[in-house]
């Protein structure tokens, strides 16, 4: 049996509800990802004092914007480590 015998042939059934449920979650994930890039550009054109009202630093959501991450994903991370370094500051003094 040749290589393009073999790729002719059709999937056992077995195999097919994982092909669906990886497509699935590549869908919702790219999803994911567009709705946060809407997201974040609604974030980039907010003045300075409403990202501070929402915890936010115009530093923050730079810094989030770059590279091809999820920049949602990545703010969250910068916020997070921000606010548990202040808590620890908080703790020592």
């Amino acid at each position: 049996m040749s290589t393009l015998d073999q790729s002719a042939t059709t999937l056992p059934a077995a195999s097919r509800p994982a092909i669906w449920a990886r497509m699935t979650g590549r869908t919702v994930a790219v999803t994911r990802f567009l709705r946060n890039r809407s997201a974040f550009a609604r974030l980039t054109d907010m003045t300075d004092k409403q990202l501070t009202d929402i915890g936010l630093r115009r530093y923050d959501v730079m810094e989030a914007g770059t590279g091809f991450n999820d920049p949602i994903t990545r703010l969250t991370a910068i916020v997070d480590a921000r606010q548990s370094g202040e808590a620890a500051a908080r703790r020592v003094s």
